[in-house]
């Protein structure tokens, strides 16, 4: 009988222990569930880029800071010369019948910048935005003699799911 009874307790143990870091282990890997419940499920992305830009402290202040819409193919190309030099991409993009999104996290911290991901895209005030978390045991790029990064997710979307009122376009 006390065997029975010590078996049983030391199986009630250790199925609250597994019940315990079962929980603990997948609590790391959640998103924002704010940001989750607020993307909207009809606008589909592709990831046309993700990854650390650099610059110089002192232009970060110029850098942009917010979600865009890039519509053209000329103000990707502007866009791309001033903020993201040599960065590379696989695939292309079809202007006629797409958009690209832009989103960098800003501000970096003073000594490092952190990998993100999209969530998803919501309309808010009359802007297409990228709501982003941080990766959990993500890439990070270390700002020092003063460069900084920021992480950039740009996205393609098909210009159809683009409200026609949206305010947060880029024009060169």
């Amino acid at each position: 009988m006390k065997k029975v009874m010590l078996t049983t307790i030391l199986l009630l143990i250790m199925l609250v222990f597994v019940s315990c870091n079962t929980k603990n282990v997948t609590s790391n890997y959640k998103t924002d569930t704010v940001s989750s419940s607020l993307a909207s499920p009809n606008i589909k992305y592709e990831y046309f880029y993700r990854g650390f830009a650099t610059m110089k402290q002192n232009l970060a202040i110029n850098y942009p800071q917010k979600s865009l819409v890039i519509d053209t193919e000329e103000d990707w190309h502007n866009f791309m010369d001033k903020f993201l030099p040599g960065i590379k991409y696989t695939i292309s993009v079809n202007f006629a019948t797409e958009s690209l999104i832009y989103d960098g996290e800003f501000p970096p911290s003073s000594i490092y910048a952190k990998e993100t991901k999209l969530n998803g895209l919501i309309v808010k005030n009359r802007k297409l935005e990228a709501t982003i978390y941080f990766v959990n045991n993500g890439i990070y790029a270390q700002n020092i003699d003063n460069i900084e990064h920021c992480f950039v997710n740009i996205v393609k979307i098909n210009k159809s799911d683009i409200p026609k009122n949206i305010e947060n376009i880029y024009h060169k």
